[in-house]
């Protein structure tokens, strides 16, 4: 199945059912078929990253469907579908294919038209690229500085060390900052030798005691 693409945001459509299909009739125009309680129409919403991915799935119940045979379309029939979230109804233009065109059996549905808005997908997809955007913040923010001292920063701004709330906040601060966050919270333990010159070659990437050798 292709993704549909609706404003820049990527989603799949699949019909699932269990039987047979409904049979077309090629000597009628048009065909009324009530579709059973087994017949769903899922949309399924995927988003990924390098790092992870997240799938989420809304599920229609189709209340009818009315079959329209455009001339000669070798296999493929177009028609409209007509499905409901809750008490919202919304009718699409599609177009599917039957696997076995003598008997009308096993189709699958190729094309949805995409021109109107699904009940529910822009939020549901939102929820999933805020999810995802804080995953790429938190990636990020772990390649500019090493966990210990993000964990630091953390708590210094009042969250628990693995509270990734706030990382974009984090990831757009100065390193000066994020050094003050740092000893903030630690103090001066270990003293200047062990902990403040770790701390400035982590956050500044500047190694004191190579330029103290110099």
């Amino acid at each position: 199945m292709k993704p549909v693409i609706e404003n820049g945001k990527k989603y799949f459509v699949e019909l699932n059912y269990k039987g047979e299909s409904p049979i077309y009739d090629e000597n009628k125009v048009k065909i009324n078929h009530k579709i059973s309680t087994d017949l769903y129409y899922r949309i399924l919403l995927k988003a990924k990253t390098n790092s992870e991915e997240k799938t989420e799935t809304l599920t229609y119940e189709f209340s009818s469907v009315n079959v329209y045979k455009k001339g000669d379309l070798k296999g493929y029939v177009d028609g409209f579908i007509t499905f409901k979230c809750g008490n919202k109804e919304s009718t699409h233009e599609f177009l599917y294919r039957y696997d076995d065109i003598e008997n009308g059996k096993n189709f699958t549905l190729v094309t949805i038209d995409y021109g109107y808005t699904v009940p529910g997908i822009n939020n549901i997809y939102e929820n999933i690229e805020n999810d995802l955007k804080g995953i790429v913040v938190t990636e990020q923010l772990k390649s500019t500085y090493p966990l210990h001292l993000i964990e630091s920063v953390r708590q210094s701004l009042g969250l628990n060390k693995d509270d990734t709330s706030m990382d974009s906040t984090i990831l757009e601060m100065d390193k000066s900052e994020v050094f003050a966050c740092v000893v903030q919270w630690n103090g001066l333990l270990g003293g200047y030798d062990v902990t403040i010159k770790d701390w400035i070659k982590d956050i500044y990437g500047l190694d004191l005691d190579k330029i103290n050798k110099k």
